[in-house]
């Protein structure tokens, strides 16, 4: 229901949250239950990893983790010297279910390969005991506090930051939600505006040279004027040419972007991240492309039209 951290970053244990924090949040009135969440460095396999530590029995009865393979243990079951690893730490470090691992001196056999994107490290995730018995000195990042009742937020808020240090930050579910849309919003806000430059550079360089396409058969046009042949004509041909080459370069452009998408989708990501994603196709990009030809095609049009003007103008004048 709340979820609790430090505005404050640093080394070791500079911005994580004191014990006293943790004994105030977990005696205060209207709190059922807290669950603090401890993360630090490791090495295993000689490679750097990110090792978590919370308590597993909590997390899988709230089914937190999306397990690729393994799973959970029963419900009440010690979790003590198991682990849980995310897709990246299991395709990195080459560890599968039942694997032992060696971190800090202790032994722990990996019972689940997880999802998990919230680093691009390998993480490994060990019960709470196991972790304070490593680290006895090292606080938790993060608390996460259940409510006994929902209705209750506002007045545990109310309290947490009357009482609690000015560098801890205090957020309830649904301002947590919003704070991680607002990220992921302005992350593809970025690329969005990339694809409108893209798209911008795109039809500038059609445009362009398919004016200067008709403009350097201006005598083969002012033939065909003189010839007789109907501006409508001329135009509409014209048109048809550009609307070719539009094409032609959209379409490799898609099968490009295809081909590019699935690669960093099924070759790069794994390799770099170790995530699996999902590789889909939209129908969107495809009406995109034909709204873009259109657009292409009639500015070219109108360039044409101008231009045969010009050309008709000086045949008459020339005539007259």
């Amino acid at each position: 229901d709340v979820f609790i951290s430090s505005a404050v970053s640093g080394n070791g244990n500079e911005g994580r949250i004191a014990p006293e924090v943790l004994r105030q949040v977990s005696t205060a009135k209207h709190v059922k239950k807290v669950v603090p969440y401890y993360e630090t460095t490791a090495e295993v396999r000689s490679q750097s990893v990110v090792l978590a530590g919370v308590d597993l029995n909590i997390q899988c009865e709230r089914g937190v983790y999306t397990f690729i393979s393994g799973g959970c243990l029963k419900a009440d079951s010690s979790w003590s010297k198991q682990a849980l690893v995310s897709e990246g730490a299991s395709r990195k470090l080459g560890v599968k279910i039942g694997d032992v691992l060696q971190i800090s001196g202790g032994s722990y056999s990996v019972l689940g390969v997880i999802q998990e994107f919230s680093t691009e490290q390998p993480l490994i995730v060990i019960d709470r005991g196991d972790f304070e018995a490593l680290f006895p000195e090292h606080h938790p990042d993060t608390l996460t506090v259940d409510l006994v009742d929902r209705s209750h937020d506002q007045a545990f808020q109310d309290m947490a930051r009357a009482t609690l240090p000015a560098t801890v930050v205090i957020r309830n579910q649904r301002e947590l939600l919003n704070l991680v849309e607002t990220l992921f919003n302005r992350t593809f806000r970025v690329t969005d505006s990339v694809r409108w430059i893209v798209f911008a550079m795109a039809g500038l360089g059609l445009v362009s040279t398919a004016a200067q396409h008709i403009w350097e058969r201006r005598r083969e046009l002012r033939v065909a004027t003189v010839l007789g042949i109907s501006p409508v004509t001329t135009v509409a041909a014209l048109t048809i040419e550009t609307f070719a080459v539009s094409c032609a370069a959209v379409l490799i452009g898609i099968a490009a972007g295809i081909g590019v998408g699935w690669c960093l989708t099924e070759c790069i990501n794994p390799l770099v991240f170790g995530w699996s994603l999902t590789f889909r196709l939209s129908t969107w990009p495809a009406i995109e492309a034909c709204f873009f030809v259109i657009c292409i095609t009639v500015v070219t049009a109108v360039i044409a039209w101008q231009m045969l003007r010009l050309i008709t103008s000086s045949v008459r004048l020339e005539d007259e």
